[in-house]
């Protein structure tokens, strides 16, 4: 019932902004076309109404049919909410310097064309940079790192979300990049699929070709726990991975800790969980977590160094400080807190909208040195 309840708030609210945010672009149509007519206007005003609930209701759709109408409406609606948002700044952004720069000013109409342009442009381009690859190489040092350890490379990825719009192919993609990095183990700390539950076996497949010269980690994230465990795990079991659910593993005298993400709506405790897996406080120590919180536990259980993701740094630009902010810093690249290494990934490919503004997705090659 309060699961419920919550869901039902969330989407009123959800949909209560959206239809105010569509509002305000009736009203710049309105005083741009300069209509009158009052017919037109309610016309124009429930094409608004419907636009608002477009997303929401693609969304619903998606999740029970899969066919290519299902696909075509989910990724246009989630790219509208963004296009209509970067033409309201854009247009804000126009009037601003005509009221600052009276000299230079643009008359109204020359100011909604330039920004739907602009904003034309602007879109397409991150939609373009949403689908560009790239690996991100950092060196990350340990204390007390085996010599054999040393310089030797490691690949995490984490948020893939494999659904509509990011299919199998993608993950062939990834893959096969995995696999001319060559590393020595491969770190998935991922949202593998994104909250359906058919086709799993076809969108897992190119995981059987993933390869490492010792073994591929996988845990947990948020949205496992939105389908079935159980299932995702059996899944993964037919390909080369090592499912880690609170425990640690040994790789040649690094402690390999890994921990599931917390079931919805359950409270997991890391401090009992940590204590349980009596780590030894002088070997090295990398920890596998979904999401960069609970680093007081981690801190204090002496891990050296934590991959997680989940944050994918917001993904659009205005918003990356919400991340910055709720996960105090901690939200992308690498960063310190006491004496804990954190690496935040920004995800493999994107959630909701596919766009990303001024943050590219990334396979990570880490090597790892003595510190």
């Amino acid at each position: 019932m309060q699961q419920t309840f919550f869901i039902l708030f969330f989407l009123l609210l959800f949909s209560t902004v959206l239809f105010w945010w569509h509002f305000l672009l009736y009203l710049i149509v309105v005083k741009f076309f300069w209509i009158t007519v009052f017919k037109v206007k309610i016309l124009l005003l429930l094409l608004a109404l419907i636009l608002s609930f477009s997303f929401v209701v693609s969304s619903s759709l998606a999740h029970i049919y899969e066919n290519i109408f299902t696909k075509f409406l989910y990724f246009s609606s989630g790219i509208w909410l963004w296009f209509l948002l970067y033409f309201e700044i854009i247009v804000w952004i126009i009037l601003l310097f005509n009221f600052v720069f009276k000299k230079y000013s643009l008359n109204y109409k020359l100011s909604i064309y330039l920004a739907l342009v602009l904003s034309i442009i602007f879109v397409g381009y991150w939609i373009c940079y949403a689908f560009s690859p790239t690996v991100k190489n950092i060196e990350i040092k340990i204390k007390n790192l085996p010599v054999n350890w040393d310089w030797k490379k490691v690949v995490m990825i984490s948020d893939v979300h494999l659904w509509h719009i990011y299919n199998a192919d993608f993950m062939t993609k990834i893959v096969s990049q995995i696999n001319w990095l060559n590393p020595e183990a491969v770190f998935i700390v991922w949202d593998l699929f994104d909250g359906m539950d058919w086709n799993l076996d076809e969108l897992v497949n190119p995981l059987n070709n993933l390869k490492s010269k010792k073994w591929v980690y996988y845990v947990t994230g948020n949205h496992e726990t939105y389908l079935w465990v159980e299932k995702i795990a059996s899944l993964l079991e037919k390909a080369w991975i090592k499912i880690l659910n609170d425990e640690a593993v040994n790789i040649d005298w690094i402690s390999l800790i890994g921990l599931s993400y917390p079931e919805r709506w359950e409270f997991k405790d890391f401090k009992t969980v940590f204590d349980e897996l009596n780590l030894d406080k002088t070997s090295p120590k990398i920890l596998l977590y979904h999401s960069p919180v609970h680093l007081d536990q981690a801190s204090n259980a002496w891990i050296d160094l934590q991959l997680s993701g989940h944050t994918h740094r917001w993904q659009m630009f205005p918003f990356n400080f919400i991340t910055q902010i709720v996960y105090a810093g901690h939200d992308y690249w690498l960063t310190n807190y006491q004496n804990l290494q954190i690496y935040t990934s920004n995800g493999v490919w994107t959630w909701w909208p596919t766009l990303r503004t001024f943050n590219r997705w990334e396979i990570v090659n880490i090597v790892l040195r003595k510190m």
